[in-house]
């Protein structure tokens, strides 16, 4: 998570993704100390078909303006809100004279998608502290069609021309699917935000 408010920790396997989000490396330690943390290595992590990866990372963008909540109470808890979302988790290896270019035009990119796109609910980027040449790019849709839409826009298509020749060796890694949690109701959104 590193030591920036709101830090974001990536923990990625082979085909699943999860996105937490904790105020340093010291509340995440924390986490692993709970006794539902517990529960979860004990029951789930076995399942999983490869080895845990976790990468603390600051956001790039939004900033300022997005917020992340925990439980919300008003959130209906009904199968029709249950996995309609569609998620990209997509690590983004990138030249490291290159980052700050490729922030910028990821940053363009967010805004044409959140401002442009009304089934974005979510892009965010984010910089592994460890290694400021990882990047993440974490995008929600209101459903599969919408992140097909947003495909075919003109500013995805100035950001792939832009980036094409950024990339860092072979991208791998990139999750798509459907959310699983928490509830699709919650209120995803990267809001409105400014560059």
């Amino acid at each position: 998570m590193g030591y920036y408010p709101q830090g974001r920790m990536h923990t990625r396997c082979n085909h699943d993704t999860e996105k937490s989000v904790y105020n340093d490396e010291a509340a995440f330690e924390h986490h692993k100390t709970t006794s539902h943390f517990k529960q979860w290595d004990t029951v789930v992590k076995p399942t999983l078909d490869g080895a845990v990866e976790v990468s603390f990372c600051r956001p790039v963008f939004p900033l300022g303006n997005a917020t992340w909540d925990a439980h919300r109470p008003g959130a209906v808890e009904d199968p029709a809100f249950a996995s309609g979302l569609y998620v990209i988790h997509s690590p983004q290896p990138v030249q490291p004279d290159k980052v700050d270019a490729f922030i910028a035009a990821g940053t363009l990119d967010g805004l044409g998608s959140t401002r442009e796109e009304p089934g974005c609910l979510r892009f965010d980027i984010y910089q592994n502290i460890h290694k400021p040449s990882e990047l993440y790019l974490y995008e929600v849709y209101v459903n599969k069609a919408a992140f097909e839409y947003h495909t075919k826009t003109p500013h995805i298509a100035t950001w792939r021309e832009a980036v094409k020749d950024w990339y860092a060796g072979e991208r791998t890694g990139a999750r798509r699917g459907r959310n699983v949690w928490p509830p699709d109701n919650w209120g995803w959104s990267s809001g409105k935000p400014a560059w």
